[in-house]
């Protein structure tokens, strides 16, 4: 299995609603739960990894507690992840939601 990267705008939303000394421990949340998909469902593009990983983060609100919670969701069923962020009906809603700076 290839080793997950956090994509440019998911570390970007990440350094913004994160503290300089939370963000390892974010990427680490982040990666660690995407870390699995491939044996599970295939091969997973991307794009959808990037998905999940924006929903995380805008469900987390900044919280390192909420992050792993929606990690774990997104282990669970990432749909259910996609809904609660608001991500479900646009492909592309991620990439249009961008936290302000903490």
């Amino acid at each position: 299995m290839a080793s997950i990267v956090l994509s440019d705008p998911t570390q970007e939303r990440l350094e913004r609603l994160f503290r300089k000394e939370e963000q390892p421990e974010a990427r680490k949340i982040l990666i660690d739960a995407s870390s699995g998909y491939e044996s599970v469902f295939g091969a997973v593009s991307g794009d959808s990894l990037e998905r999940f990983h924006i929903a995380a983060l805008k469900t987390s609100k900044g919280s390192l507690e909420k992050l792993r919670l929606s990690a774990d969701l997104m282990q669970i069923d990432y749909r259910d992840l996609l809904v609660t962020a608001g991500f479900a009906n646009d492909i592309k809603a991620h990439l249009k939601w961008l936290p302000g700076k903490k």
